[in-house]
């Protein structure tokens, strides 16, 4: 009886064994992904003694995640081994906070979080399309973006919006490759960025 039980214990044992190396044979490094800054623009120089609070972008939806996601005609897809570095609201949010850091325009800061101080403008962003596309028609990235900026009024001691504004672009791509496509997604989102802090120059 003990040697059957010994035999038992070995196989079971092999088999626990062989199970393992089959899971780890089959696990898939996933591929992550950030959004690349695209060269600052030499137009934009001046600098302002002021202060600006980046909301956490507001993305909603299917982009509310950090897979990405592709869309063909008629649906999408969420990529589970092609990834964001992080969730796609968090990402976008540094990434507007680093470009306007870089370009030294603040110089009072770029804050991400508030503080015990009120900041002089707060800048509020929604995603209304971020939309990688692979289709027989076409390969394509486009996206669509709300922006708000609020001032602080030092009489009512509140916020009011200063400019409210859209922006979009659409760039087509001969084929498909998700690192292009990545590529294309920071190519726009630097130019659009560029745009927003344009304008609140011009709102100031």
């Amino acid at each position: 009886m003990d040697t059957i039980k010994k035999i038992f214990i070995c196989i079971f044992t092999l088999m626990l064994i062989s199970g393992c190396v089959n899971i780890k044979s089959k696990y898939i490094q996933p591929n992550i992904y950030t959004i690349q800054h695209h060269p600052l623009n030499d137009v934009i120089k001046i600098k302002i003694d002021k202060s600006i609070f980046i909301k956490e972008f507001d993305v909603g939806g299917e982009l509310a995640t950090n897979k990405i996601v592709v869309y063909d005609r008629n649906n999408l897809y969420y990529h589970n081994y092609h990834l964001w570095v992080l969730p796609l609201d968090e990402l976008l949010t540094n990434y507007i906070s680093n470009r306007f850091t870089s370009y030294n325009s603040f110089a009072k800061g770029v804050w991400t979080s508030i503080f015990s101080t009120s900041p002089d403008y707060i800048l509020e962003c929604k995603i209304n399309a971020l939309q990688i596309t692979n289709s027989n028609e076409e390969n394509s990235v486009e996206i669509i973006l709300t922006a708000y900026l609020h001032k602080y009024s030092t009489d009512s001691k509140d916020y009011q919006i200063c400019f409210s504004n859209n922006y979009s672009k659409k760039e087509n791509s001969n084929d498909f490759k998700l690192e292009k496509m990545i590529m294309i997604v920071g190519n726009i989102m630097s130019e659009i960025i560029d745009n927003i802090l344009k304008d609140i120059i011009a709102n100031l």
